[in-house]
Parts: C-alpha cells; sequence; structure tokens
C-alpha cells in the first residue's frame, strides 16, 4: 500500500499542475475579455456622448425631460489614481452611449449635478421614494427613466466641475456609504467577494506576463496591457484627467478595494452607516432601499 501510494504521488502532482495551467489560462482569458470590453466601451462613449461645447441651441421646450451632465473631476494629487479608476468604471458599467435610447434599461444619475423636470420627478415618486436610497443618483436616474422621462448625457470639461474628495479621508468616508449598502448588499462576505473578482480582473495583465511556462500566456500578457494603457490613455484625453495618475491603475484599484472591504467591515460593526453626521441603522436603510448591485429598482 506505501509503494502503491508513493507512485501515486507523481500522478498527483501532474494532474495538480495541469489544472493550476488550465486556472491561469481561464483566468488570463477572462481578463483579456475584461480590459477588450474596457476598451471598446470607452470607445463607445467618446463616440456617442455629446460634448457641450459641440451642442447647437435647442428651444427650451424641445429639451429631454432629464439632463443629466456628469462631469470628469480633478481631485487632490494623493487620490488622483482612484479618481481614474472611477472614471473608468462609469464608462465601463455605466452604458453611457445607451443612456438616449428609450428601449436601453441604461440610465445614468450624477451626485454633482441632475437637472430634472419637476412633472417628471413627481411622476416618479419625488423624494419620499428616493429619501433613504444611499445610491440616490443612480436610484433617480433608472427611476426616472422607468417612469418614462426622457434621459441624456453630456460631456462638459471646462463648463461645469466638482471636486468630489479633498483627501483620502474625505474618499475613505464617501466609500463606507456605497460600499456597504449598495455593492456588498449590507454584507461583509459580498463586498469582500466583489472586491477580490475587481483586483483579480484589473491586474490580470501582470499575472499572464509572469514566468509561468505556459506557451502564448506572455503574450496575452502584452496584449492586455496594451489594451489596457490604450484604454487609460483615451479615458484620460476625454475626461482631461492627468495621464500619469490614469496609467497608475494599480494604485487606484488598490485603493478601491482597501477602502471598499474597510466600509463591509465597519458597516457590519456599526450595524449601519454615518453620513453627514447623522447614523441611518442597517435595517432603516433595507428598507428604503431601492436599487440593487446590478442597478436594476425594486
Amino acid at each position: 500500500m506505501t509503494r502503491a501510494t508513493y507512485c501515486g504521488y507523481p500522478f498527483m502532482i501532474m494532474w495538480s499542475y495541469l489544472i493550476l495551467k488550465g486556472l491561469a489560462v481561464v483566468y488570463s482569458a477572462c481578463g483579456l475579455a475584461y480590459w477588450l470590453a474596457q476598451f471598446v466601451s470607452t470607445l463607445r462613449v467618446i463616440q456617442s456622448v455629446p460634448s457641450l461645447e459641440a451642442m447647437p441651441e435647442t428651444p427650451l421646450e424641445s429639451y429631454p425631460r432629464v439632463s443629466v451632465i456628469a462631469p470628469a473631476c480633478n481631485e487632490a494629487d494623493t487620490i488622483e489614481a482612484a479618481v481614474a479608476m472611477i472614471l473608468r468604471m462609469i464608462c465601463f458599467y455605466g452604458k453611457l452611449w445607451a443612456v438616449p435610447d428609450e428601449k436601453s434599461d441604461a440610465a445614468m444619475g450624477s451626485g454633482s449635478f441632475n437637472l430634472v423636470r419637476r412633472a417628471a420627478f413627481e411622476k416618479a415618486g419625488g423624494f419620499e421614494w428616493l429619501k433613504l436610497e444611499v445610491a440616490d443618483d443612480a436610484a433617480l436616474g433608472r427611476r426616472l427613466k422607468q417612469t418614462g422621462a426622457r434621459s441624456s448625457t453630456a460631456h462638459g470639461p471646462g463648463w461645469v466641475g466638482v471636486h468630489f474628495y479633498n483627501d483620502m479621508k474625505t474618499l475613505a468616508r464617501a466609500t463606507e456609504r456605497a460600499g456597504f449598502t449598495t455593492i456588498g448588499n449590507f454584507t461583509v462576505w459580498r463586498t469582500v467577494l466583489v472586491s477580490l473578482i475587481f483586483i483579480a480582473l484589473d491586474t490580470a495583465p501582470f499575472f499572464a506576463l509572469l514566468p509561468l511556462n505556459i506557451p502564448y500566456l506572455p503574450f496575452a500578457g502584452l496584449a492586455m496591457l496594451l489594451i489596457a494603457i490604450a484604454t487609460l490613455a483615451l479615458i484620460s484625453g476625454w475626461g482631461r484627467h492627468p495621464l500619469l495618475p490614469t496609467l497608475a491603475w494599480p494604485e487606484g484599484t488598490f485603493i478601491t478595494v482597501i477602502l471598499l472591504v474597510r466600509a463591509g467591515i465597519l458597516g457590519k460593526r456599526r450595524g449601519g452607516i454615518y453620513w453627514r453626521g447623522t447614523f441611518y441603522p442597517t435595517k432603516l436603510l433595507k428598507e428604503g432601499k431601492r436599487v440593487n448591485f446590478k442597478g436594476s429598482l425594486k
């Protein structure tokens, strides 16, 4: 029995190696698809979202019932990379190019600026429907579109801007709010899971470039790296955001992941969140939640 067990060890090692090799290939393939999707999404946003500078004058009665201006933001130097990552995620997950399409469920709300007709806002339920939703900007955009309002986005660098986070402390506090409620859905495990998936996909190019002795994997890593750089350069130019912090995306990714995990742990330990000096218990927030992580409404 001992000899048979001993003879089985090489086979176990071989199969373990093949399994790990296969997982590495699958992981790299997912990373390549992820960065390709980001590149395509960025191109569609740049081509489809009109600039305020290029928009012709339109009679007031012809304006859509909802106009949303989502400005690119220049933040403090210490968190430029994190802000660049946020801008990239808006382009990727927000599907801004599809917002004006009435057949699409894509919608946009910006915490910095929303211009809404009062009749459309009241038809959507107004403040009473929205008051306890943490992601109130996203929920408002989706609710307005759900109730028949038209939506549009415009790109307005040089016309309008806002400083969301002046320092890392402010960014950390802001992440506590959405990290625990919207992204984590009031659970630590989901916050951690989302963070791990996000950091794994975002850093896939560097993994594929490791000397793992897997044929063609370094070429996939190089392709991912070039696609990532091209995507980030496009976002930097379109958003008029500094190029070097934008290219330092691993830094922004790690900062975001750390803050998300911190938000999940704090939210669970506190039993709720603090926002602008007021404590909101988890039970109350769950009752008022209107939008889930995928963006759909209750």
